[in-house]
């Protein structure tokens, strides 16, 4: 029961990152988030943003084969829709990735306790389940939303919000 509701919590969570993201870019200016410094040569907070969007996509791949019989009205994601996951434009590479956190919610939001113990595939691990790959997700969601607020405090000063990032 506690893993359940963990999970349950995790969920939340997720549903948290677009908004965070949004606070972001509203309190940076848009050249802040395609600007490359030094101390990042694996690239611009724009860049970690499409790899969240791209992770995203993969992510919703992986629950779609693993809970297909959960929503079967729903389509799969497609490759072709990483290609439009990096965009030099901030509002439209958050645009996709709210866009695929949405459908990643909806098919978790679809889940029982039994379904969120279903197996995922994965290939370095036997066991691996839908609740793991939420909480896999949350971390890196924690992870990239750091290395974004970084890169971009260093570039620039950023206005004050009330709102936590």
């Amino acid at each position: 029961m506690a893993d359940l509701l963990e999970c349950l919590v995790q969920i939340r969570a997720l549903a948290e990152t677009v908004g965070r993201l949004t606070r972001l870019a509203a309190a940076f200016p848009g050249e802040a988030w395609s600007r490359h410094g030094t101390a990042w040569p694996d690239g611009s907070a724009l860049d970690v943003l499409a790899r969240m969007t791209e992770e995203e996509i993969a992510v919703g791949v992986r629950l779609w084969d693993s809970l297909t019989p959960l929503s079967p009205r729903r389509s799969r994601p497609t490759a072709p829709e990483r290609s439009l996951a990096c965009s030099p434009d901030t509002a439209h590479t958050l645009d996709r990735f709210a866009a695929q956190r949405r459908n990643t919610l909806e098919l978790l939001g679809a889940c029982s306790a039994n379904d969120l113990a279903l197996k995922v595939p994965d290939p370095e691990r036997a066991e691996f389940q839908v609740a793991d790959l939420v909480a896999e997700m949350l971390a890196r969601d924690t992870d990239h939303l750091g290395e974004i607020f970084q890169r971009l405090s260093s570039t620039v000063a950023f206005k004050s919000t009330d709102g936590e990032y």
